[in-house]
């Protein structure tokens, strides 16, 4: 294909960039759409606003010019919206099987509630195969708060169902850890170093644990402004990448408990500016030995409640909803 030909489909790009992106043999809308904004970067004298550019041309090519019914919108959302299973039936049956793919979501929650447990299952239910309601993938772990917990890992290699039923699944090659320390080394991770990663390996999985573990330390009072922009541009590229792979993204979050009259109530950190951004929320509340997980706002599911307990085999749900 000459630039000639590809200025016939992408006339409103220059021919400056078309000519780069013929250099990388990118002439498609889905090949373009399926690089990640990082790769195009790379590719030579190409700006983020011509990127931007990019990427709004050939979305417009791509969006449908005709009406559609509402059976065939239901079914392209269907196609497109796959679900993780959790490695718990009765979870899976609350989520109505599993944890989406594509979107972010957010499990919140009090220190000591299971919410990394669960994310280590899921770590382990990403690898099976699609037919086991697994994704046939890898999972990234990226750690802002404590170490990687290694041990409880292996204690679930052991005891968990899932790994017991797949013996001949190597679980532990397949989990990318990174330890974080701060927000721009946080953005740096998920905007270069995960697509980087993404290119060599299969992932299904991305957990971020936890979320508030940076944001919350790296701003003053007099900074939220830039942290909600910060926080859009972090949500932005998880939103992209688990679109582009079709991958579920978990991000972990801590709470607060903010006084109403009387009453407290818990709710997830780092307010609207945050809770704006992601797909599925939902929490986890802890008291005593009581344990239940809280659908907050789904695109798909209704608001309500399970308990659930924890063992050494892992999280493990009960049908009773609350």
């Amino acid at each position: 294909m000459s630039v000639m030909e590809l200025n016939s489909q992408f006339d409103e790009l220059s021919p400056k960039i078309m000519e780069i992106l013929l250099r990388a043999g990118l002439v498609t809308d889905k090949a373009i759409l399926e690089t990640p904004e990082c790769d195009l970067l790379n590719l030579g004298s190409i700006t983020l606003a011509d990127v931007k550019q990019i990427y709004n041309v050939v979305a417009k090519r791509s969006k449908p010019t005709d009406f559609i019914s509402g059976d065939q919108l239901v079914n392209s959302c269907n196609r497109r919206w796959g679900r993780l299973s959790t490695g718990c039936s009765q979870l899976d049956s609350f989520l109505q099987g599993g944890v989406l793919t594509r979107g972010i979501t957010e499990l919140s929650g009090q220190s000591g509630c299971g919410k990394t447990q669960l994310c280590l299952q899921l770590a382990l239910t990403v690898q099976l195969p699609t037919t086991s309601c697994g994704l046939d993938a890898g999972a990234v772990f990226i750690c802002t708060e404590d170490r990687f917990p290694s041990i409880r890992l292996n204690q679930l290699l052991k005891t968990s169902p899932v790994a017991q039923k797949f013996p001949n699944i190597k679980f532990g090659n397949n989990i990318f850890v990174e330890h974080i320390g701060d927000t721009a080394d946080l953005m740096r991770c998920v905007s270069m170093r995960l697509p980087q990663l993404m290119k060599q390996h299969r992932v299904g999985l991305v957990v971020v644990d936890s979320v508030a573990g940076v944001f919350r330390a790296d701003y003053t009072t007099a900074e939220s402004l830039q942290r909600a922009r910060d926080l859009r541009t972090f949500a932005s590229q998880l939103h992209l990448v688990a679109n582009m792979y079709n991958m579920a993204v978990i991000c972990v979050n801590q709470v607060s408990d903010i006084r109403k009259g009387e009453v407290t109530q818990t709710v997830p950190a780092l307010g609207l500016a945050w809770a704006n951004l992601v797909t599925c929320r939902l929490q986890m509340f802890r008291n005593n030995d009581l344990r239940h997980l809280q659908i907050v706002f789904s695109p798909h599911l209704p608001q309500q409640s399970c308990q659930y307990t924890i063992t050494t085999a892992g999280v493990v749900g009960h049908l009773t909803t609350m």
